[in-house]
């Protein structure tokens, strides 16, 4: 029984859609995975690989050079909610 692997090879479009997008990192940044991944989806539009591709694409392209690295495609973003304004709500509590 052998097991289904996903292809190393990709073409030359997907590696340049991802070197494009590391490429406006600089030592020592903290690239974000969903960040970069959204930027891929929104410059190439046509990419035909799925998140977990481009990571691992991603990681093959920083590979020696100073760039940390958040986990953070598989994550739902976070909302924060607004805070109050201390001014308004200082006014009148004399």
């Amino acid at each position: 029984m052998s097991k289904m692997v996903k292809s190393d090879v990709f073409d030359l479009e997907t590696y340049s859609a991802v070197y494009a997008v590391i490429s406006s990192y600089g030592a020592d940044d903290i690239i974000s995975t969903a960040i970069a991944v959204d930027e891929i989806r929104k410059k190439f539009p046509g990419c035909p690989c799925d998140d977990e591709e481009l990571v691992g694409l991603m990681l093959q392209a920083m590979t020696g050079k100073k760039i940390a690295v958040s986990f953070d495609h598989r994550v739902e973003p976070v909302v924060w909610p607004i805070a109050p304004s201390i001014a308004s709500d200082s006014k009148g509590s004399h």
